[in-house]
């Protein structure tokens, strides 16, 4: 659209327009409570679910295997912690720490498509990148 937006609340704010108006981010999910019960959530974030896919993408292209596997089970235990109330907790600390310093060569551009509730990844290019397309010809 040739549109430019520099803040992260214009990012977020167009991207929540944009996704909005293809159905991206809606999901309807059954969630296992913290005391045991089971509870229906209904959430809607376009915005969010196209930051989250641009932002795994360049992690995959630009991040070390072992430490992208690291780092996937830390955001699991960060989520848990997040959920149940921990944000303050020696732990989270702990995590958010190890998920920052797991970011430090994240770092590009991604372009991005969407299109009936799904988000395409279409290109993405990155300076801390390991991928040589000379090697992979």
């Amino acid at each position: 659209e040739g549109t430019s937006k520099t803040t992260p609340l214009q990012i977020f704010t167009y991207l929540n327009e944009i996704g909005g108006r293809h159905g991206v981010g809606r999901i309807d999910i059954v969630e296992n409570r913290f005391i045991g019960m089971k509870c229906r959530g209904i959430y809607e974030t376009p915005g969010g679910t196209i930051l989250y896919h641009a932002h795994l993408d360049m992690e995959i292209f630009t991040m070390d295997r072992e430490v992208r596997r690291i780092k996937q089970g830390l955001g699991i235990n960060f989520s848990e912690l997040v959920y149940n109330g921990f944000w303050y907790s020696p732990e989270c600390e702990f995590v958010r720490h190890c998920i920052a310093k797991s970011q430090e060569n994240v770092e590009g551009k991604v372009q991005v498509s969407v299109l009936k509730g799904h988000v395409y990844i279409l290109g993405r290019e990155s300076p801390k990148s390991p991928y040589n397309e000379e090697l992979v010809r």
